[in-house]
């Protein structure tokens, strides 16, 4: 789900998704968070949600993928 580090993808992640799974909220800009799967993604979560803290997004593509999209200081895209 995550191109550069498997680690994070495989374990990590995924984890959280399936454990809590309504919404993904990113508090870093590691590039770990911007090669997101988001294909791959939406399929895992709940309802398709992200809380993007650090504006690293665009609610563009997001709309594209179907989540809504809550970026801090900009406008937001639904689904």
């Amino acid at each position: 789900m995550v191109g550069s580090n498997p680690t994070l993808s495989a374990i990590h992640l995924n984890l959280l998704l399936r454990v809590f799974g309504k919404a993904l909220v990113v508090v870093t800009e590691w590039d770990e968070f911007r090669a997101l799967d988001f294909r791959r993604l939406k399929q895992e979560m709940k309802a398709p949600v992200i809380v993007d803290l650090r504006n690293i997004y665009k609610p563009e593509e997001m709309e594209k993928y179907g989540f809504s999209h809550f970026p801090i200081g900009k406008r937001m895209a639904k689904a």
